[in-house]
């Protein structure tokens, strides 16, 4: 009976074993990217390595030479009300704005050039001041010590009394190459004196008093008296001591 029971046992574990060996285990998965796949995938990282690396240098060369900045660009500073430029400024176009102010701060003690455009008007805090036309001529230079005026042809009109005045507490000069001419109803000039000196003196257009009126003896003279009545009234005469000329005006 022993015998049999143990041959049993030994033939149930060799059906076990048999039983055990027989079993086909699973197949192994492989989690990845192999092949062309990989190869792909390499190429396009480096690819798009590349691309960014361009374009942090393109970055980078476009904020240096357009002079990009926290505040700005360039010689420009944007604030909160205004813009200012630091540097020569050329507009083209129309500029539209309330207020341009212009100023050089390199002067000495406090004293720089200074120039303001508002509503109310221009104010210049210069050496000189300068006006020049399309071409580049001087039109009108202003100091501290002259003003000149470089035309052929200078209009004073005024709306109201068109009147002009000069008034200084030094000499005023007037000085022309060729011609000054005034031209009104009424001239006036007040002073302490007037003078005029000139070699060549002529009073056109002068009251001139009849020749054939005035005595024999002096009608065939060749020159004329400039003769003043009360009033002023200026008049030519052969003797002014015996012509009874109308002051009336």
């Amino acid at each position: 009976m022993d015998d049999n029971n143990s041959d049993e046992q030994q033939h149930r574990r060799m059906n076990q074993q048999r039983n055990l060996g027989g079993i086909q285990r699973p197949p192994k998965l492989n989690v990845g990217v192999y092949g062309w796949r990989k190869r792909c995938l390499y190429c396009l990282l480096v690819l798009l390595t590349i691309i960014v690396c361009i374009n942090l240098c393109l970055t980078l060369w476009l904020t240096l030479v357009l002079g990009l900045h926290w505040g700005g660009v360039g010689i420009m500073s944007l604030h909160k009300n205004h813009i200012v430029f630091n540097g020569p400024t050329v507009f083209k176009n129309t500029l539209y704005t309330d207020e341009i102010r212009s100023g050089d701060k390199s002067g000495t003690n406090g004293h720089y050039s200074k120039l303001v455009i508002d509503k109310s008007g221009i104010n210049a805090n210069c050496e000189q001041f300068q006006i020049n036309d399309r071409s580049g001529q001087q039109l009108i230079a202003v100091d501290s010590s002259e003003i000149r005026v470089f035309t052929n042809d200078m209009s004073i009109i005024s709306a109201t009394e068109g009147r002009l005045t000069l008034s200084s507490n030094n000499d005023i000069d007037m000085i022309a190459q060729q011609t000054i001419d005034f031209v009104a109803n009424n001239i006036v000039l007040k002073g302490h004196s007037v003078r005029i000196q000139n070699e060549h003196i002529y009073l056109e257009k002068l009251h001139f008093f009849d020749r054939s009126k005035a005595p024999y003896s002096v009608r065939n003279s060749q020159s004329y008296q400039v003769c003043v009545c009360e009033n002023g009234l200026l008049f030519a005469a052969v003797d002014c001591r015996q012509a009874t000329f109308d002051c009336r005006e």
